[in-house]
């Protein structure tokens, strides 16, 4: 066994693919197509680049940039100069971006011009930044060119030295107080989520991986980019959300794979004009919750292949959970953990639960955080004994698959009994006129309501009143809604996502 097959991190996987398929597609995008070979050259200059502006083992850089080839570029060349990549969603105002880089001690920032305002405004409040670098045209002498910095640098060809257990990503994600906390993860934890991903769904480089989903999501970053990395196949990159332009794309791509979150098969599964049937997709992988089996069957009518849902979690992996394509699914389920991950179910008591019986979800494996950056208090809350604790509730059936039952932010208590949001969320879903549903928490001077907002099918009208005794039908009377508000459509984030926080701030929608 030769270094590159040795050592275990996500750019050395990238390197033995671009050493033995130079010529491969690596990255498809709208302005044409990128082969292993010159994607290696770019991360090598930019990597040299970054090491000639001080960049080194103790560089924390975010990456800030939509889905576009330098972001890929970017994010392998920071671990090539042996730095940690912080991946941030682009588009962030200056209040959501502070205490993300303050917690993630971020000294560089990587970032596209239509975010460069904020995030000078940004860094001029934070002392650890020493360098901006901007992709596109900016007037200000105190930033770098990315793109200069990619063409003028000279190659780094051997990368800075790294261990296995140093720190390689930092995901910055918004903890339970709503405060961001800043998960650090080894080079040999991302190794072994993508290898375990690689071997179960049984990647090639034949492969080409279609998303929507933002490259800096922790979806993504795992299911394209480190699952892409480690096989050799490509990507297409897709930087906006236009629907019918991406099913076509879908359609004709040559795409073999899929990546999106529940919001997307939904929206996907409406395409059901004639003759759309893909003939290149063969495995579409969903994350972020479960999808109702009408949805799931009309999207595989209309795209073909087959349907897999999982379970990611920021804190580890993040895919911890699939259904296997060749050894059976339960559709709505999360399926089987993968190769070296230990799933259980515990209780309040924090005994293992029988079967059926909702708990707690907690993971243990070699692909978890290592903790969370400068808070040794709180990793050591989260993480027991190597198991940690997701804060997600459910239970697993007598099979061994796992099913999601909500989380503890959308635990409801109410005269002294406890329900999820989620199980309201499914029961809506089953009504013949909702599209889509959503069920929050709002504040009404004081007092604490729950909101369900749905959206009626194109062919369906129904009035509040309608929805209201169909739930009042199904559900005890304390896990009813005391608000029903009908949408034309949900608001989203940019990652696809439906904005909860905008539509628990609004009690009346006026």
């Amino acid at each position: 066994m030769n270094i590159i097959e040795a050592t275990l991190n996500v750019l050395h996987l990238f390197e033995k693919s671009a050493a033995e398929n130079p010529g491969s597609l690596a990255i498809k995008h709208s302005a044409g197509e990128i082969s292993y070979a010159v994607l290696l050259d770019a991360v090598r200059r930019l990597a040299g680049g970054l090491v000639r502006k001080g960049v080194g083992r103790d560089s924390r850089i975010a990456l800030i940039l939509p889905n576009i080839p330098h972001f890929v570029i970017s994010y392998l060349a920071i671990f090539r100069s042996g730095a940690v990549v912080v991946p941030i969603q682009y588009g962030l105002s200056e209040y959501e971006l502070l205490p993300m880089l303050e917690e993630a001690e971020v000294d560089t920032i990587i970032c596209w011009s239509g975010d460069l305002l904020s995030v000078q405004n940004v860094s001029r409040k934070l002392q650890n930044v020493k360098r901006v670098i901007v992709l596109g045209e900016t007037k200000s002498g105190t930033t770098i060119s990315l793109t200069r910095l990619i063409s003028q640098s000279q190659p780094l060809l051997e990368p800075v030295e790294i261990d296995d257990d140093d720190v390689a990503l930092i995901r910055v994600s918004n903890g339970r107080t709503g405060r961001p906390v800043a998960a650090e993860f080894t080079h040999q934890a991302l190794f072994a989520n993508c290898v375990a991903l690689r071997d179960t769904l049984e990647i090639t480089q034949n492969d080409l991986i279609a998303t929507l989903i933002p490259l800096a999501d922790v979806t993504a970053e795992g299911l394209v980019l480190n699952l892409s990395f480690s096989a050799g196949c490509g990507i297409i990159l897709s930087p906006g959300f236009e629907w019918s332009s991406f099913a076509s794309q879908l359609k004709d791509s040559g795409a073999t794979l899929f990546v999106g979150y529940p919001s997307h098969f939904i929206e996907l599964a409406k395409f059901n004009f004639e003759n759309f049937h893909s003939t290149t997709l063969r495995l579409s992988l969903c994350t972020g919750g479960s999808l109702e089996e009408e949805v799931l069957k009309n999207f595989e009518r209309i795209f073909g292949g087959y349907t897999l849902e999982g379970y990611a979690l920021g804190e580890a992996g993040p895919v911890i959970a699939l259904n296997k394509w060749r050894t059976g699914r339960r559709v709505g389920s999360l399926g089987h953990p993968l190769p070296g991950i230990d799933m259980r179910i515990l209780g309040k008591s924090g005994k293992e639960c029988s079967i059926g019986e909702i708990g707690e979800i907690v993971v243990r494996g070699s692909s978890i955080m290592r903790g969370f950056s400068g808070r040794q208090r709180l990793s050591t809350l989260r993480i027991t004994d190597r198991w940690l604790k997701s804060g997600d509730f459910g239970r697993m059936d007598i099979n061994g698959f796992f099913y999601y039952s909500g989380c503890e932010i959308d635990r409801i208590v109410t005269d002294g009994k406890a329900f999820y949001v989620h199980e309201i969320e499914r029961l809506l879903n089953l009504h013949p006129g909702v599209a889509e549903s959503v069920v929050v928490i709002v504040e009404d001077d004081g007092m604490l309501l729950l909101k369900a907002c749905v959206v009626p099918s194109a062919i369906y009208e129904f009035s509040t009143e309608e929805i209201d005794e169909f739930l009042h039908r199904h559900l005890s009377d304390y896990k009813c809604p005391d608000l029903i508000r009908i949408y034309k459509s949900l608001p989203q984030m940019k990652n696809g996502e439906v904005d909860r926080e905008e539509l628990s701030g609004a009690v009346h929608d006026d």
